[in-house]
């Protein structure tokens, strides 16, 4: 029965690392679901080893592309900094509320799970729709003023806010993110991918690290989810160059909308 539950978890980190080695994103978004639903993971749990997850293939995935097309580094600081320190006190909140109330807290993580993958799957096809025809228009004109303090403020506001969503429910750093990017501080399109996913990298792995010391995780179930992601990323990233984007990003936002709903239908 355990060796079973040890290759269950290995093809579940394969199935998921194949959607970050396609996209890039969704280590976050469809772990957590997949332990909650099908391995009745308690969600205080699963959230903790999602974000161990997650980190561990994000980055992976980034050294497998390589996408290194520059970071805006200004944003990188003050959204980075911020969303760390949004981390720390959304692990540290998770630990206190998930030991005084156990049930009600398990049940408020689903919804708020559910809630956020709903948002991101939303905020995702605004960004497919609009995207394609911005980055047409703004990959010659536009280019990024240096960080006012408007800018710095909302940079500020908005890294905390995801690091608190992000450890609280493993959820949210990629599409959340990249629209602020794109639409609010108008980074060079070239330069999004890059500073994206630094920015996501260091917010998940703030979480993790927090989650872990706080003693949420559970590293014996990670690690089969981590060596069966590394090898979906692999895969991921070989089937990425014969798909076109489109499907890919439509298959990826179905799934997260229907996750999203599904949590919210069977806990609301």
């Amino acid at each position: 029965m355990l060796i079973d539950s040890q290759i269950l978890y290995t093809v579940a980190g394969v199935v998921v690392g194949i959607f970050v080695g396609m996209l890039g994103v969704g280590g976050g978004a469809l772990m957590t679901p997949i332990l909650i639903f099908l391995f009745k993971i308690p969600p205080s749990t699963a959230v903790a080893i999602d974000l161990i997850y997650a980190f561990s293939t994000k980055t992976f995935a980034v050294l497998l592309h390589k996408k290194s097309n520059g970071i805006e580094k200004c944003v990188l600081k003050y959204v980075g900094i911020s969303g760390a320190i949004g981390a720390i006190i959304g692990a540290l909140v998770f630990a206190s509320f998930s030991e005084m109330h156990t049930d009600t807290f398990n049940i408020f993580i689903k919804i708020f799970v559910g809630f956020v993958l709903a948002v991101s799957s939303l905020l995702s096809l605004i960004f497919m729709q609009r995207g394609k025809h911005d980055i047409e228009l703004k990959s010659g004109n536009v280019h990024f003023m240096s960080c006012s303090k408007r800018k710095i403020f909302s940079m500020l506001i908005v890294g905390f806010i995801v690091g608190i969503v992000v450890s609280m429910t493993s959820v949210g750093s990629g599409a959340i993110i990249t629209l602020f990017l794109l639409y609010v501080w108008h980074i060079p399109v070239k330069r999004i991918v890059g500073t994206g996913l630094a920015i996501a990298i260091i917010i998940v792995g703030i979480s993790s690290f927090a989650h872990l010391f706080i003693g949420n995780s559970d590293l014996h179930i990670a690690s089969f989810l981590i060596f069966g992601g590394v090898f979906g990323v692999y895969i991921g990233e070989h089937i990425h160059s014969k798909l076109a984007d489109e499907v890919l990003e439509i298959v990826f936002i179905v799934v997260l909308l229907v996750l999203g709903l599904l949590m919210l239908l069977k806990n609301i």
